[in-house]
């Protein structure tokens, strides 16, 4: 029994003593007043006819007659006169009346009141005793009523005795919930502070609570930062601190797969070496450092663009999708030129950048995007250290043009060069599709109608423990872009989705299919949900509602959202993590690691899983920084009591390893294959249409990471050879292979391996 019945028990306890105590008080009370009433009654009425007896001189006719004449007009039930032998002169008798009292109340509370006497005498001889006795039922009813209006009124009080504890009792109730949720908050691992209570007694507790609170938000969040610095030496440069090669190749990879416009600008320093001859090492560094200096303030513009160094003398910056990279290049080798003319004037450089940009449709892999960049540096070099290329995505051949910002000559030196503005390059008109527009909306369309009729399927993909033991299926959404085609995934159309704004259809597409899956066999089933979908008004309570409405297949199914949340999206996960939470769903994050401070935040949230993308993991068993940086992440991960799952594992050392280090789930190639995909059946129009407000369709659409290229090196004096380029017949081969769709169903080109379990 808990602390709060048992008070309440004890309140109602006195209360239900206390006014029952008083009602029986106050009865006993009115009956001893009744009985006293009635003695006084039965001892006048004796007196004053015993005395009316006396003046009719013994004639016991007469007395006869005024006995009887005061007995019928009087409340009498007997009237005897005895003589002194004990003969009866007078006998009066009348039965009991009824008092319109209960008989029970009657008997447990009689009214027995004693007889009335007197001495009936003619002069001085005495004729007899006079006994008189009145009825009682009179004040049988007096007390029932007076012990009604009794009950009544300490019913009333006790009513509102009642509500007062009631409400009292709540209101002590309130900071003690509010400290019991901190704990139980506590324990789940999510860190809550509380409001001080006005109990003096609670206040103690809650505020050591809060202190205890406030100390281990400390401890993660020191953890937090020793996680963020492990992933820094295993992922940044430790001279110009941006990202390494192979963490930039695998942002490209997925920008690749998840998109289907591709800007990016390739930065190459030239002389390295002869300034590292001449002027010393430390030159060399300082003028790397500048160049990374500028790119650094490009990428905090937002968080799509993304800076990396790539060989010794090669850095890259990653463009968001919707950013022209002719004119982001203009402007970023105006900007790079001026911060080395003022820095690096005294060492006589001539032309030192070399800026490539690339704006257009993907290739196949990140490995080919970078070695048709690096093709086009002698272009730059003789166009003036710009070079653009543009491809688009219905055009099989790269389109190169030239365009030469106002510097010096490359013979001039930086010292005597004049600041001058960069004029932005302006494309050739005839590289412009004229059916752009037209091409985008029949793919649009050619979704909106793979999802209206139904035409889509699940892959699956086993994720395991330690032990071989399967925890859920990843089941990624593929569609049927073309009646009788092939399904695709959702390298094919993810894209186009977000650009449309059908996510939330997509995203309902694929919980309907899990949801029935789960229904036929009972496996656990995780898909994916875009963070946009969950901001679109009406989305969580329409996936609500069908999660309701399969409560059972609600209990096995898994839903995850890639890390990376704006500001505008904790307020709509949080809601959802809530919602489908309360209804047995598991809720997770995936492709984490590039932030592990939001970790706690997530936790605080409600999150079950976190799955970390296989950027962070891939070459533990060999790297001593990426193991380092992949342990302290688990480690953190399982500190917050979350469950840690390794995404896209190839190798299985680095399984092992991956293992060792506590993780609890895995996937990828080295544990298994993956099924055989369109195993689910289609979603029918009926089916598939959507709740309320919110249309019928699908989710799950991560890209699959490609396999990490060669790392880059570290020093600032080594220049990597640019490799030889491809030849044209083969370049436009892979393009036209990239524009169909086929070659990138998994993010790696033609004659890569399958990717990864788990991976989308």
């Amino acid at each position: 029994m808990t602390l709060t019945r048992r008070i309440a028990l004890f309140i109602a306890a006195l209360l239900l003593l206390a006014l029952g105590g008083a009602l029986v008080i106050h009865t006993l009370a009115a009956r001893d007043v009744l009985l006293q009433q009635q003695d006084s009654r039965n001892r006048d009425a004796a007196a004053s006819l015993a005395l009316a007896l006396s003046q009719q001189g013994g004639d016991k006719t007469a007395m006869l007659s005024v006995a009887t004449a005061q007995f019928d007009l009087g409340h009498y039930r007997s009237i005897q006169l005895v003589a002194a032998d004990g003969s009866a002169l007078i006998s009066l008798q009348q039965p009991a009346q009824l008092s319109g009292s209960p008989d029970w109340f009657n008997g447990l509370l009689p009214l027995r009141a004693a007889d009335g006497m007197a001495i009936v005498s003619s002069g001085w001889q005495e004729l007899g005793t006079l006994t008189v006795s009145a009825h009682v039922a009179w004040a049988q009813h007096a007390l029932w009523q007076a012990s009604v209006r009794s009950a009544s009124l300490l019913a009333l009080l006790a009513a509102i005795a009642a509500i007062v504890s009631t409400w009292m009792l709540r209101a002590w109730q309130r900071p003690l919930r509010a400290t019991i949720r901190q704990a139980q908050a506590l324990a789940r691992g999510q860190f809550i502070e509380a409001d001080l209570p006005s109990l003096p007694e609670l206040q103690e507790l809650t505020r050591s609570m809060n202190i205890t609170v406030g100390r281990l938000r400390e401890t993660f969040a020191a953890q937090a930062e020793q996680v963020v610095h492990l992933q820094r030496q295993a992922q940044l440069d430790p001279l110009t601190g941006l990202a390494l090669q192979p963490q930039w190749l695998q942002v490209l990879s997925r920008r690749q797969v998840q998109q289907d416009h591709v800007a990016l600008l390739l930065v190459h320093v030239q002389g390295l070496a002869a300034i590292n001859a001449a002027h010393g090492r430390e030159q060399a560094d300082a003028l790397l450092r500048c160049v990374a200096g500028v790119l650094k303030r490009h990428s905090s513009v937002d968080a799509y663009t993304f800076a990396g160094r790539l060989a010794g003398p090669e850095m890259a910056l990653l463009l968001p999708p919707s950013e022209r990279a002719c004119d982001r290049a203009a402007r970023l080798y105006e900007t790079l030129y001026e911060a080395l003319r003022q820095a690096f004037a005294p060492l006589g450089l001539g032309q030192p950048l070399l800026v490539v940009a690339y704006d257009g449709a993907p290739a196949d892999s990140a490995e080919e995007m970078l070695a048709l960049l690096r093709t086009q540096l002698p272009q730059a070099q003789a166009g003036g250290g710009l070079c653009m290329l543009r491809r688009d995505a219905d055009a099989s051949e790269v389109v190169v043009s030239s365009a030469s910002p106002a510097r010096p000559a490359a013979s001039q030196p930086l010292a005597q060069a004049a600041t001058q503005p960069a004029p932005h390059p302006t494309p050739d008109p005839a590289t412009q599709p004229t059916d752009r527009r037209a091409h985008k909306a029949q793919a649009v369309q050619a979704l909106s109608e793979a999802l209206a009729q139904g035409r889509a399927a699940l892959g699956e993909f086993q994720v395991q423990d330690a032990q071989g033991r399967l925890l859920h299926l990843e089941c990624p959404l593929r569609l049927q872009l073309q009646p009788s085609g092939e399904f695709q995934p959702a390298a094919q159309w993810l894209a186009l989705a977000r650009r449309a704004g059908l996510t939330p259809q997509v995203d309902l597409c694929a919980l309907t299919l899990a949801l029935r899956a789960i229904e036929r066999d009972g496996q656990a089933r995780a898909i994916n949900v875009e963070l946009r979908s969950l901001v679109a008004p009406g989305f969580v309570q329409a996936v609500a509602a069908r999660l309701a409405a399969a409560p059972r297949a609600a209990r096995h199914l898994w839903v995850e959202w890639t890390e990376g949340a704006s500001s505008g999206d904790w307020a709509a996960a949080g809601e959802a993590t809530t919602c489908w939470r309360a209804l047995g769903v598991q809720i997770g994050v995936e492709h984490a690691g590039s932030a592990p401070e939001q970790l706690p935040r997530w936790r605080d949230m409600g999150v079950d899983y976190v799955k970390v993308d296989a950027l962070h993991l891939r070459g533990a068993a060999t790297n001593t920084h990426v193991r380092a940086y992949a342990h302290s992440l688990a480690g953190l991960i399982r500190l917050l009591g979350l469950k840690a799952i390794a995404e896209g594992v190839e190798d299985s050392a680095d399984l092992a390893v991956l293992w060792q280090l506590g993780y609890e789930g895995a996937t990828g190639t080295a544990l298994t294959a993956p099924r055989q995909l369109g195993t689910e059946p289609a979603v029918t129009p009926e089916r598939a249409k959507a709740a309320p407000g919110v249309d019928a369709v699908a989710s799950n659409k991560a890209p699959a990471p490609t396999p990490a290229p060669a790392s880059a090196s570290a020093s600032a004096s080594d220049a990597a050879p640019v490799p030889a380029p491809a030849s044209a017949s083969a370049r436009t081969a892979q393009s036209k292979q990239s524009l169909t769709g086929r070659g990138r169903s998994s993010g790696l080109n033609s004659n890569s391996r399958p990717a990864p379990l788990g991976t989308r």
